[in-house]
């Protein structure tokens, strides 16, 4: 596909509110583009590298380039009569390592972009032109390796100043002391090490700074001096391990501080009357006795997150008593196995939302006493990730909605642990349990259940006393398991599991007559070989007699003499008596 096709179809995807080429201003453009490329024939110039876009939005008029090197770009923009009124201007992807002096000759863009071209140096004079008109600049993923502050003293009307991911490494002094109307300054994903004190006193107006993914390690009291209207400060992915805590003294309006990944382990804040969002996520904290935040009156998410933290007694949050809106505490993804019933004292009157995912949690009581059920204000309770194996009566705050203790070690649950709750999401899934008490789910009603999850578990179904695949299907409409993972809870109640037992038994009936039938032939086949072999046999008179015993020559000698008698009877001579010898 063509750069230009490219382009087009970049811009439109991106959803600029209408990528409508106007007759009247850009048709002359692409034609002047057009007769360029036509010059360039020889040169392999084949495509223009400019396209003109006038949209409806905010952006106006304006050009985007990409694909190109910087004297095909350049003669592309010289096609503009200094009259036009371009907007913007947006050059990526192209190779333009020198950003010349007389880059802005045609045209006077309110807005520029140049990044992904490996842009290392812009000449002095650059910004003269457009010095009363450009107001943003951005600069990202190029190689400048510093700010030079004459090349933006040019620039009376800047605002808005993007240098992310470039070869920055240091901050000295000066280098922004010529940005006096910049309210928002970009730095993130450099190598900056070092900020020298005052390095940001120049810029009163500042109210949005981005220093994320440095290599910055000590924050001095003098770091931020000068930026009283600073409003947002990020400074996570850092490698920070000191910070003097008066750096932020003077900060009255700042709303949002990240400092999470970075390898504090203590933390102390005070006086911050705008703070609403702090980050310490992610860090070397291993106990809440060294966090001390104090005096922050609109604070209303605090986040924890992968520490070092174990446990969390009584009084760890007494600090944040004068933090009456805190609504949001994330501390997941510690090693905490045990909590104190009344750790939570401080700020059980705002807090609404609980993250505790990912620790070593067995129980939501401790010493027989429950540790969130105070909190009587709580809708969000996240406990998913634990080895918790028993949820019990009384346990979990009347006031909650919303339960997640899936991937957890659950055996039982207490008839009466929901009473009185009003939960719209329910989330038991990947657990271990077996059976729950008939009416368990009584107080989820159709008024407020959403969503409910209960797969992956042991699920033993007795007919006449199992009512929860019942229950799931009236509520099938909330039940977002997986299909066919809810075990025998997924049969439509016990008349369609008895059915098809019923329907299994017909099967095996049948096998089995079919066998019994089989067998009983095998028998009578065995039994007629056995009367047979019992019968008598006709056998040959050798073998009979051999049978009896009865030696043959001898048989035959006695019915010689039986035939001898009875000649001499017949003829008469019967005192007449003859000796036979035994043998012939």
């Amino acid at each position: 596909m063509s750069h230009l096709s490219l382009l087009l179809f970049f811009f439109c995807l991106f959803s600029f509110s209408k990528c409508a080429v106007q007759p009247s201003v850009c048709d002359r453009f692409e034609k002047e583009f057009k007769r360029i490329v036509d010059q360039a024939k020889d040169t392999g110039f084949k495509q223009s590298p400019c396209g003109c876009f006038d949209s409806e939005s905010e952006d106006g008029l304006w050009i985007g380039c990409t694909g190109k090197t910087l004297p095909h770009l350049y003669d592309a923009l010289k096609a503009f009569p200094e009259s036009t009124h371009i907007d913007k201007i947006h050059v990526w992807d192209s190779s333009c390592n020198i950003v010349p002096s007389e880059f802005f000759q045609s045209f006077r863009p309110s807005s520029l972009i140049i990044e992904r071209s490996f842009v290392s140096l812009i000449r002095q004079g650059t910004f003269v032109p457009v010095a009363f008109r450009l107001k943003s600049i951005s600069l990202a993923v190029n190689q400048i390796k510093e700010i030079d502050p004459l090349l933006f003293s040019e620039l009376q009307r800047l605002e808005k100043l993007d240098m992310s991911r470039n070869k920055l490494s240091a901050l000295t002094q000066y280098a922004l002391s010529t940005m006096k109307e910049v309210t928002e300054l970009n730095l993130a994903d450099n190598d900056i090490s070092s900020i020298e004190d005052n390095a940001f006193i120049f810029l009163p107006k500042l109210k949005k700074l981005y220093l994320r993914g440095n290599k910055i390690s000590t924050i001095t009291n003098g770091t931020f001096k000068g930026l009283s209207d600073l409003e947002e400060l990020d400074l996570s992915r850092n490698e920070i391990r000191s910070i003097n805590w008066e750096a932020f003294s003077d900060m009255k309006k700042l709303k949002w501080l990240d400092l999470g990944t970075n390898r504090l382990t203590a933390v102390e804040l005070r006086g911050l009357i705008s703070l609403q969002r702090l980050l310490l996520n992610n860090n070397s904290i291993d106990t809440l006795k060294r966090i001390s935040l104090r005096d922050l009156p609109v604070l209303n998410t605090l986040s924890l997150d992968r520490n070092q933290l174990t446990t969390i007694k009584e009084n760890d949050f007494s600090s944040l008593s004068t933090s009456p809106l805190l609504s949001t505490l994330a501390i997941a993804a510690n090693n905490i196995s045990q909590i104190s019933p009344r750790a939570f004292d401080s700020i059980g009157a705002s807090l609404k939302v609980l993250s505790l995912q990912n620790n070593e949690l067995k129980s939501l009581s401790y010493q027989g006493k429950p540790w969130v059920a105070p909190v009587r204000n709580l809708e969000k309770l996240l406990l998913s990730g634990n080895s918790i194996n028993i949820l019990k009566d009384g346990e979990l705050p009347y006031s909650l909605k919303m339960l997640a203790l899936d991937h957890n070690k659950l055996q039982q649950i207490d008839a009466y642990a929901f009473q009185a709750l009003r939960l719209s999401h329910l989330y038991l899934n990947n657990n271990h349990l077996h059976h729950l008490p008939k009416g368990t789910f009584d107080p989820l009603t159709n008024d407020t259940l959403q969503v409910i999850d209960i797969s992956f578990n042991d699920w033993q179904c007795l007919c006449g006393e199992e009512w929860l695949g019942e229950w799931l299907t009236r509520h099938s409409d909330k039940d977002i398991a997986i299909p066919k993972k809810n075990g025998c809870l997924a049969l439509k109640g016990c008349e369609e599991k008895e059915q098809k037992e019923e329907e299994s038994s017909a099967w095996i009936t049948c096998i089995a007559g079919v066998l019994a039938t089989v067998s009983v032939f095998i028998l009578l086949a065995i039994a007629w070989l056995f009367m047979e072999e019992g019968k008598p046999r006709s056998l040959p008179p050798s073998k009979e007699y051999k049978g009896l015993g009865v030696n043959s020559d001898r048989l035959r000698l006695i019915n010689d003499r039986e035939n001898a008698e009875v000649t001499e009877k017949r003829n008469g001579s019967g005192s007449r008596r003859v000796r036979f010898n035994e043998q012939e």
